[in-house]
This record gives structure tokens, C-alpha cells and sequence, in this order.
């Protein structure tokens, strides 16, 4: 995991990415802008933007392009469970 500072988002005690600036999307919603995550398998996806819902689910889109401009990879809609070192963390700190 990166070094983290204090712009960094936790959940449960685990850091989830840093972050450059935030605003209110309204609703208890969140913008983050120009994240960095703090996990290997998400670091491709470093430099994008998040909309966090209330109900934790992530409504940012995360993509990775090829050379034609078409999606090879994308991350979206999803919640932070989904991501497999969140979720390995947050199962050793529950046993």
C-alpha cells in the first residue's frame, strides 16, 4: 500500500485512496477528485475522479482505453468490498 497523509479516505481503518480536493454532490453524497488508491489492483485506475454515495457504493467510473480508444477495463458501481485487498483487510480485522 502507498504512504499515506492526511487527505487520505479510510473505511474501518483501512485507507482507501488519497485525494486532491472534495465537494458536496448533494444527498450526503461526496466528490473526490484526482484520486490515487492505496491498492495494487486499483492503482491502473489512478488520476480519476469518484462520486461516493451514501450507501457506500461507488459511482465513479474507472476505465482503461486501448490505442482505438475502446474499453478494456472498467470499475464501476461498485463498493469498496469489491476491491480484493479491501476486502482481505477488512476479513482479518473481523477475525
Amino acid at each position: 500500500m502507498r504512504d499515506v497523509d492526511k487527505k487520505t479516505e479510510h473505511l474501518f481503518g483501512i485507507p482507501l485512496f488519497t485525494w486532491e480536493s472534495w465537494d458536496d454532490a448533494g444527498e450526503d453524497d461526496l466528490m473526490f477528485f484526482d484520486i490515487k488508491w492505496c491498492f495494487p489492483s486499483m492503482q491502473k485506475f489512478d488520476g480519476g475522479d469518484l462520486y461516493l454515495c451514501s450507501d457506500g457504493q461507488c459511482r465513479g467510473m474507472f476505465s482503461l482505453n486501448n490505442a482505438d480508444g475502446d474499453i478494456v477495463e472498467e470499475w464501476k458501481d461498485k463498493y469498496f468490498t469489491d476491491i480484493p485487498e479491501f476486502a482481505d483487510e477488512l476479513r482479518k480485522k473481523l477475525s
